[in-house]
């Protein structure tokens, strides 16, 4: 909206907060500024009207909306929900693909690991192989859907099951959905962490917590901390020239038990 109020006031320098407002319906002349500043929201018919203003097609004008929603949507559903459409939508653009792959690929617990069993020697690209191997089991539809992103994303490439490369890839996801693929991702990687304790038994898992009281001030020491050992993790797996043949998750966290003032 701000760019559309930019765009608007460079053409016509006459065109104000004002007008705006007038246009949309809205009896507030300061409410177009209020909406930009993030202090009000558009309810549907203002969403309507703005769209109207924009002269897009449907399809654009929807894609607009989305984009709104997931800008002003205060739960994480919501923003998940419209991410989706987004993503939907720009899977048929394909100037915004890589956009909408990266954030499935990122939303989707099965796609980086996949991504890790295409490393294996006895890899196959073929839907029935994946399902038969990932644990928790995933359908065959997740499987197909895993390579195609895969192969979208520039991280996968093959012409067979056997017969495949694999690369870094292309991924390109603006921060504000970065984030909420992001927080998608760790809440699903937490919800099978938990799920472990029951399907794995002891030998093959390893589980770690401690409950301690700090200071505030100690929560970036200890964030470099870990950062410095997730690293360290990452040079012993790719430091070790052994074949692979294992895919493991390693989740390393701490969060609050407390209100920050300890109340």
């Amino acid at each position: 909206m701000e760019d559309w109020f930019g765009f608007k006031k460079e053409n016509n320098p006459r065109f104000s907060y004002r007008l705006a407002s007038r246009l949309i319906k809205s009896k507030s002349p300061s409410f177009i500024k209020d909406v930009i500043k993030g202090t009000k929201s558009l309810n549907t018919a203002q969403q309507d009207k703005f769209i109207d203003l924009l002269c897009v097609s449907q399809e654009e004008g929807e894609y607009v909306r989305q984009l709104y929603i997931l800008e002003h949507a205060t739960s994480s559903e919501i923003k998940h929900a419209s991410m989706e459409k987004i993503s939907a939508m720009r899977r048929m653009n394909s100037t915004f693909k890589i956009e909408g792959e990266s954030y499935r690929y990122l939303s989707r617990w099965y796609c980086p690991a996949i991504r890790e069993m295409s490393l294996q020697p006895n890899f196959r690209c073929d839907p029935q192989w994946i399902i038969d191997q990932i644990v928790p089991k995933i359908t065959i539809e997740q499987a197909q859907e895993a390579l195609q992103i895969l192969q979208d994303l520039q991280m996968l490439s093959y012409t067979s099951p056997t017969e495949y490369t694999t690369s870094e890839g292309s991924f390109s996801t603006p921060m504000q959905v970065q984030g909420l693929a992001v927080h998608n991702y760790h809440e699903q990687m937490l919800s099978l962490a938990k799920g472990s304790v029951k399907l794995f038994p002891e030998e093959q898992r390893h589980l770690l917590g401690v409950t301690v009281s700090i200071n505030k001030d100690l929560i970036p020491v200890l964030k470099k901390e870990l950062n410095s050992m997730v690293a360290r993790v990452l040079d012993v797996c790719e430091g070790d020239t052994s074949p692979k043949n294992h895919t493991i998750q390693v989740g390393i966290h701490f969060f609050p038990l407390t209100d920050e003032d300890g109340s």
